[in-house]
């Protein structure tokens, strides 16, 4: 860190930092858009010959007309249109320039409190993967295995590399997330003979487990239960259901597990 201090001034660091952030968090937007397409969890036609996270280029969701690269500077842009699409002039998605926003801040802070450069790269990343699925599982229910798998698998790669934790907590910590949450399964099929929390929070703890270790994992399901209980109590203002009809409201805990590790990461590190 200190040799890269040492290249350019405070202020032009920073700038750099959230420039880089914020072309991070647009590439982030394309796969939570993309990914879901490209394995089928959305069913939608599209007018494109070939569909992957870099082909075609940047196009509107909804009269698919391409954007000029003037018009695709991560936040600004949406600023200058005004939050609307040029051709069309229907509204664009304010996720687009909230990710843009939270990845610049997360590049910037991490850098700040990560005391080696590789730890910085490795847990931006690490953040990165969590933002992509909190917002694949808030808006389609499901935490895809081609994300969760190789993030265990990482987590553990980079434990054993860095020792930024022993790798026995990483295992265990695996371990533990995944078994904990398959506890909760069975037991609320026990209960009430339905299927309340999916596997692929299971994985998805087990990942935030292999990075993070065992030590962190009640504190994380302890905030992440706190926030969707926050959600489910916001989803009822919004629908206006009837108590009744809101217990039987499915509500994903994908993004209340993300955020709550994002959150342990950025300030309990």
């Amino acid at each position: 860190m200190c040799e890269i201090n040492s290249l350019c001034s405070p202020t032009l660091l920073v700038l750099m930092l959230v420039i880089f952030g914020a072309v991070i968090g647009s590439f982030l937007n394309t796969v939570i858009y993309r990914f879901p397409l490209m394995k089928g969890i959305e069913k939608k036609t599209l007018p494109f010959k070939r569909f992957n996270l870099l082909v075609p280029r940047s196009h509107c969701r909804k009269c698919h007309s391409f954007i000029p690269l003037y018009h695709n500077i991560p936040i600004i842009s949406f600023c200058l249109l005004r939050g609307k699409c040029l051709s069309c002039k229907k509204k664009i998605n304010f996720q687009y320039p909230f990710i843009e926003i939270l990845s610049s801040l997360l590049c910037l802070w991490l850098f700040l409190i990560m005391g080696n450069f590789s730890l910085f790269v490795f847990f931006y990343f690490f953040s990165c993967c969590l933002l992509v699925l909190a917002f694949i599982d808030l808006k389609y229910q499901t935490l895809p295995n081609e994300i969760t798998y190789p993030l265990i698998g990482l987590g553990l790669a980079m434990n054993l590399w860095t020792e930024f934790i022993p790798i026995l907590d990483s295992v265990y910590g695996c371990l533990g997330g995944y078994l904990f949450i398959l506890a909760i399964e069975k037991l609320y099929f026990f209960i009430r003979n339905k299927h309340g929390i999916g596997r692929g929070d299971a994985k998805l703890l087990a990942g935030i487990g292999s990075w993070l270790g065992w030590h962190p994992l009640a504190f994380i399901l302890l905030l992440s239960c706190l926030l969707s209980l926050c959600g489910y109590f916001m989803l009822k203002v919004i629908t206006k259901k009837r108590f009744k009809d809101f217990f039987n409201q499915a509500v994903p805990f994908g993004p209340s597990l993300a955020c709550s590790s994002i959150l342990f990461i950025t300030y309990f590190k």
